[in-house]
C-alpha cells in the first residue's frame, strides 16, 4: 500500500466526501451569476474518471445538453460525467479561464465527486463551444483528451505550444459560414500542421452555421481518442492521469482539398506520397473511414435512414440498420461500412432496398455509411450516422467478504477478498444503521488502513468493487468498534535540509510525505541569504522543482523575489516564523496545495552551472488543519572531510512524540545506486547539545528489534542484518532538531537519511 506511514487523529467531517449518483447539480459563481454549469453523473457512477463537456454557443445556455442521453451514455461507458455551459466566452480572457476552474472544483465539492478536480476533460461544443474545445486543449493539454472545433470564428491562440499541437484534433467548418469563420479556422490547420499539429480539417457541404451532421464525425472522434489515450484505469483521487502520447506515424492521412472533388483521398501514414506536413491527421484507420464519408462533396444521394432509437443510445445486443435512397448514375454496387468494418454489399442487379442491418456490442459507436462504385471507376459516398451501444450486462459478480483487525492496536486494517473484474475499490464509512455513507478512500489493494478512527466510536463500513469508474459489486456491511487509540497533540511544521549543490545531475533530492487531506506548504531552496547567517560557500543560484508520485513536475521556481506573488510569498513565509529571504535574491520559493488524502512528493534543489551549499525547506502553512506532515527523507552526496548532510525537523504542539530516524548507504545498493557511504554516522542534535551518535551496524544496537518492527510499520525499506547502515529511535518534546549525516573520514558518497512521525 502507498503510504503506509498513518496520521491517527484526523477530524471526520475534514476527511471524507460525500458520494451521490444519478443526479444533477448547478453551479453560478458569485463572481459572475450569469455564468453557470451543470453537471450529470451517471447511474452508478462510483470513482469519476473525468469531465465530457459541452460548451455554449456565443451568450448561449447549453446547461440542458449535459442531460442528453447519448453524451450521458458515452460519458457512463468512460467513467466520465457530462457538464454543460451556459454564457462562459472562449478564455481569451485568463482571468475567465480561471474562474472556471474554480467553478469546476466548487461543482465537484458540490456533488460528492471531488476527484474529477483532477479529471481527464473530453471537451465539445458548437460555435463558441468549439472555440472553449480549442481553448481548453491549449490551457491544459496534459488533461485534454482531444478536442473538436464546429464552425467557430475567434481563438485564442493561434499559434498554441507544442504540446496543445500534440493533442488531437477535428477542425469543422462550414462550406457557406461567413468567410472570417471560414478562414479562421483553415488558418489553424494551415499554420498549425506543418509544425506537427495531430489536427485535420474540413468544410461541411452545404452548411453555415449550424451544428448540421458534424456530430456524426465528432462524436464518434472523441470516444475513439478516449479509447486510445485514456483506455481504463486512471486514479484521479491522487492526480491528474497521464494520457498516452499519439505518434504521427500512428495515424491516417488525408489530401487536404481533395474532399471538395467528391472523395477525400486517404491512405496509412506510410503509405502517403504527399507532404505529410499538410495533411490532414486522423487517429485510426476507422477515423479515416468515417471522416472521407462526412467530407467528402457531392454525396451518391441525400436521402439516408437509419433503424435505431432516437435517442442515438441503443443497448448491446441491438439489430441496427441503415438505409439510403434512390442512386443516380451508372452505379454498380455499394458498400456499406461500420467505420472501417465491410458490413456488406448489394450489387445493382440484385433485388431490394439499398440497406444493411448489424447486431451490435458495445460500448461503442456504430458509425454506418455507404460507399456507391460506378462503372467508370469512381466512387462516392453517403452521409454517416451514429449509433452509440451501451456496454453488454455485466455477469453478477460475488460480493467480496469484508472484515477488519486491529493493527498494532491503533486503528482499524479493513481487509476483503478480491472481485473478479474489479480495478479498484471505494471504502465507505456510515456513522450509524443506513448511511449516510461517506467516502474515506480508495484502492487497488484488497487492504485499508483507517487513519481517522476516533477512541470508542462505532462505525459501519462497506467496500465497493468498481471497474474503470463503474461500480461492479458492493460487499456486506460490517460494524467496527473503533480501539483506543495513541494520539498526539504534536505535528511536524518544519522539514529542511543542507546539502553541496553541484553542476548537472548533483542535486539535493528531499522527499517529503502528506497525510489526512489537502495541505498547503511553503516550498524554499535557499542558497544566497545563507551567507548572511556566516556561510561562505552558499549556492548561488538554486532553482526549486516539485515532483508528484510520478515524476511528473507540478511547479518550479528561480528567483523568488521577481515572482508575481513574491509579497504573498515573505507573507507566508512570516506566518510559519521562516527567516526572511533577502530581496532581491536568487534564492527560489513557491505556495501549493497538496491534494489528497495522502501523497508522496519530491523537491529538487538544483545547481546548474554553479555550486554550493543550499537549504531545501517545507513549511507547514496551515498548521492547524487536519493534515499533516509525517515524513522527511534527503538523498545527497556526503565528502570525505566535509559536505554534512544535515536534516532539519521542527516538533510543534504540547506532547512528546517518537521518531524514527535512519541513515542509508549501503541499502542503496538494492536499489541500483552506485558510489554510496559505506559507513554513514548518524547524530541528532536539539538547539544546545548533541543527544545521540550511532555508527557502525544498526542490528547490533539494543534495541534493533524496535527499529526493525518500526521501519516495517511504516513501509519503510527493510535494512540488512549486519549492514552499516545507521538508525536511531526518540521520544522528543516539542522542539527543534537537526540531524547530521556524516562519513567517517575515510570514503565519502552518497546516502539517504530519513525521519518519520511514528504514531
Amino acid at each position: 500500500m502507498h503510504h503506509r506511514i498513518l496520521l491517527l487523529a484526523v477530524l471526520l467531517a475534514l476527511l471524507a466526501s460525500t458520494r451521490a449518483t444519478a443526479a444533477t447539480y448547478d453551479y453560478a459563481p458569485s463572481e459572475d451569476p450569469n455564468r453557470a454549469l451543470r453537471m450529470v453523473v451517471p447511474d452508478g457512477s462510483g470513482t469519476l474518471r473525468g469531465v465530457l463537456f459541452w460548451g455554449n454557443g456565443a451568450g448561449g445556455d447549453s446547461r440542458a445538453v449535459a442531460e442528453d442521453p447519448e453524451l450521458v451514455a458515452l460519458a457512463e461507458a468512460h467513467g466520465f460525467c457530462v457538464v454543460a455551459t451556459s454564457r462562459w466566452g472562449n478564455f481569451s480572457d485568463p482571468r475567465e479561464y480561471a474562474l472556471f476552474v474554480a467553478s469546476l472544483r466548487a461543482l465537484a465539492q458540490q456533488s460528492g465527486h471531488p476527484e474529477i478536480e483532477n479529471g481527464i476533460w473530453a471537451p465539445l461544443g458548437h460555435s463558441n463551444g468549439g472555440q472553449m474545445s480549442y481553448a481548453l486543449a491549449n490551457l491544459a493539454s496534459a488533461r485534454v483528451v482531444a478536442f473538436a472545433t464546429s464552425k467557430g470564428g475567434y481563438y485564442n491562440d493561434r499559434r498554441p505550444p507544442a504540446a496543445a499541437l500534440a493533442t488531437p484534433g477535428l477542425l469543422v467548418a462550414g462550406e457557406v459560414d461567413t468567410f472570417a469563420r471560414v478562414s479562421a479556422i483553415r488558418d489553424l490547420f494551415v499554420g498549425n500542421r506543418p509544425s506537427g499539429a495531430l489536427w485535420a480539417w474540413v468544410e461541411e457541404e452545404g452548411r453555415g452555421h449550424e451544428e448540421g451532421d458534424s456530430a456524426e464525425l465528432i462524436r464518434p472522434f472523441m470516444d475513439e481518442m478516449l479509447h486510445t489515450r485514456y483506455p481504463s484505469g486512471g486514479d484521479t483521487t491522487s492526480g491528474v492521469p497521464s494520457l498516452r502520447p499519439v505518434a504521427s506515424t500512428e495515424g491516417w492521412l488525408v489530401e487536404p482539398t481533395s474532399y471538395r472533388r467528391g472523395w477525400a483521398e486517404i491512405s496509412d501514414y506510410a503509405a502517403y506520397s504527399g507532404d505529410r506536413r499538410q495533411a490532414g491527421w486522423l487517429p485510426s484507420k476507422r477515423l479515416a473511414y468515417v471522416f472521407r464519408a462526412f467530407a467528402s462533396y457531392g454525396k451518391a444521394t441525400a436521402e439516408v435512414a437509419l433503424s435505431a432509437p432516437e435517442s442515438r443510445v441503443a443497448p448491446s445486443g441491438s439489430r441496427l440498420g441503415y438505409r439510403i435512397g434512390a442512386l443516380a448514375g451508372n452505379w454498380t454496387s455499394v458498400d456499406f461500412y461500420d467505420g472501417s468494418t465491410l458490413l456488406g454489399s448489394h450489387r445493382r442487379t440484385e433485388p431490394g432496398e439499398l440497406s444493411i442491418a448489424t447486431t451490435a456490442t458495445g460500448p461503442r459507436y456504430v458509425v454506418f455509411h455507404a460507399v456507391v462504385n460506378y462503372a467508370d471507376g469512381s466512387h462516392r459516398t453517403t452521409m454517416p450516422r451514429r449509433v452509440f451501444v451501451t456496454a453488454p450486462p455485466a455477469a453478477p459478480v460475488a460480493a467480496p467478504k469484508l472484515s477488519w483487525s486491529s493493527y498494532d492496536g491503533h486503528v482499524c486494517l479493513l481487509h476483503w477478498e478480491a472481485a473478479e473484474g474489479a480495478t479498484s475499490y471505494r471504502i465507505e464509512r456510515a456513522e450509524s444503521e443506513g448511511g449516510p455513507w461517506i467516502v474515506v478512500g480508495t484502492t487497488a489493494d484488497t487492504q485499508f488502513d483507517e487513519p481517522a478512527l476516533l477512541s470508542e466510536i462505532s462505525f459501519r463500513y462497506r467496500v465497493i468493487a468498481t471497474a474503470n469508474g463503474r461500480d461492479i459489486v458492493a460487499s456486506d456491511e460490517i460494524a467496527v468498534r473503533a480501539p483506543v487509540l495513541r494520539t498526539t497533540r504534536s505535528r511536524l511544521t518544519n522539514l529542511s535540509a543542507r546539502a553541496r549543490v553541484g553542476r548537472g545531475d548533483d542535486t539535493l533530492i528531499v522527499g517529503f510525505i502528506h497525510q489526512g487531506g489537502d495541505k498547503r506548504v511553503l516550498l524554499r531552496a535557499v542558497g544566497p541569504t545563507l551567507t548572511s547567517y556566516g556561510l561562505l560557500d552558499a549556492h548561488p543560484d538554486p532553482r526549486l522543482r516539485l515532483m508528484n508520485n510520478e515524476r511528473v513536475e507540478e511547479l518550479g521556481n528561480d528567483d523568488w523575489s521577481e515572482s508575481a506573488d513574491a509579497d504573498s510569498l515573505a507573507a507566508t513565509a512570516a506566518s510559519v516564523n521562516a527567516f526572511a529571504l533577502r530581496r532581491p535574491s536568487r534564492d527560489a520559493a513557491a505556495v501549493t496545495t497538496l491534494r489528497g488524502l495522502s501523497s508522496a512528493h519530491t523537491i529538487l534543489v538544483e545547481g546548474g552551472s554553479d555550486e554550493g551549499v543550499a537549504l531545501a525547506e517545507v513549511y507547514d502553512a496551515d498548521p492547524t488543519g487536519p493534515s499533516r506532515l509525517i515524513n522527511v527523507s534527503a538523498r545527497a552526496s556526503v565528502g570525505v572531510d566535509s559536505g554534512e548532510l544535515i536534516v532539519g525537523v521542527i516538533l510543534a504542539g504540547t506532547d512528546s512524540a517518537t521518531l524514527l530516524f535512519r541513515a542509508a548507504g549501503p541499502a542503496l545498493r538494492a536499489f541500483g545506486v552506485s558510489g554510496v557511504l559505506a559507513n554513514p554516522i548518524l547524530s541528532l542534535h536539539d538547539a544546545t547539545r548533541e543527544l545521540w551518535r550511532v555508527s557502525g551496524s544498526w542490528s547490533a544496537q539494543p534495541n534493533a528489534s524496535q527499529l526493525r518492527i518500526a521501519a516495517a510499520q511504516l513501509g519503510a525499506s527493510a535494512f540488512e542484518e549486519g549492514s552499516t547502515d545507521s538508525a536511531l529511535m526518540a521520544t522528543l518534546n516539542p522542539g527543534a532538531y537537526t540531524l547530521v549525516v556524516s562519513g567517517d573520514g575515510r570514503s565519502g558518497g552518497v546516502v539517504l537519511v530519513e525521519a518519520h512521525a511514528m504514531r
